[in-house]
């Protein structure tokens, strides 16, 4: 996790803050954590203390371990949020790996404020709150070569990405809200996984989740996520065979992307919404409007 330069830094660090950019995958159980952290020079075990008389009022950070589907949440895992800050309290070799104790910090003392500010504002510009699977699997060393079993690894490839998004979603929730516009691109991933295994329901659910926070924080000028998650809604349907219903969000749509027509990739996204209408009205047999669109 830590280049050598980096430990030396922090052995020299105590009662400095640091912060990571990335989600921290931890667990209350020591020897699972021990685990991951490895046997090799610069294997470091994170030890993080959290104040209960602060946990409320900051609590960037969220128990996940019921929502895993590997294991039974035997791994007891807490997800804590990227740009959390943390208090350095020491930093040493303890029985053959490096031990970097940390405290969580309360986000409204005065003197952290203005941090945890610039850290938000850094982090809504620079990162991707979707990005979960990636980060979490190598994280947590789940790896898709485990299983020679082709179905399997898509099972267990499934299983890992909706477990990482759920999770996301809540750690985001508990971070900045249940309307924040960063819940909007996993929902949005969690539903198109759902999708991939015939989940149509469930794929409905949370994009309509998805566009409810769209819309509550849109702005002017702010159209083309509103109208691919209608759009993605009219595919779920179209895939459900409900033509109708998917014609009516295909529509509503195509609607919104004729009005804000400002730039090359919303006129290809205007195409592709006429194909995909074109495409609707040969299943419903209507040929002379399938040739209008087509």
């Amino acid at each position: 996790m830590f280049s050598i330069a980096e430990l030396e830094q922090l052995q020299d660090a105590h009662d400095q803050y640091i912060s990571f950019n990335s989600f921290l995958s931890t667990s209350k159980d020591r020897s699972v954590a021990e685990v991951f952290a490895g046997e090799n020079i610069t294997s470091t075990l994170i030890d993080i203390g959290i104040n209960p008389d602060i946990a409320e009022l900051t609590k960037p950070y969220a128990s996940i371990s019921h929502l895993s589907q590997i294991g039974n949440g035997d791994e007891k895992e807490v997800l804590f949020m990227l740009g959390a800050i943390f208090r350095v309290e020491s930093m040493a070799r303890q029985g053959g790996i490096w031990v970097l104790k940390l405290q969580l910090v309360n986000e409204d003392q005065h003197h952290l404020k203005e941090l945890y500010r610039y850290r938000r504002e850094e982090l809504s510009d620079q990162t991707s709150l979707a990005d979960l699977e990636p980060l979490l699997s190598e994280m947590n060393g789940f790896g898709m070569d485990k299983t020679s079993n082709v179905a399997k690894q898509e099972q267990v490839k499934y299983n890992l990405s909706t477990y990482l998004l759920r999770g996301g979603i809540q750690i985001i929730k508990t971070f900045f809200g249940s309307d924040t516009v960063w819940l909007a691109q996993p929902l949005t991933n969690l539903a198109l996984a759902y999708c991939e295994v015939d989940a149509y329901q469930l794929a409905i659910e949370y994009l309509e989740k998805c566009l409810s926070i769209q819309y509550n924080n849109r702005c002017v000028g702010d159209t083309a996520r509103i109208c691919d998650t209608l759009q993605n809604l009219g595919l779920v349907y179209k895939k459900m065979e409900n033509y109708d219903k998917a014609l009516e969000k295909i529509s509503e749509s195509t609607l919104i992307r004729e009005q804000n027509l400002t730039s090359q990739n919303q006129h290809l996204a205007l195409a592709e919404s006429y194909m995909i209408t074109a495409d609707l009205y040969l299943a419903l047999k209507k040929y002379d409007l399938a040739l209008e669109f087509g």
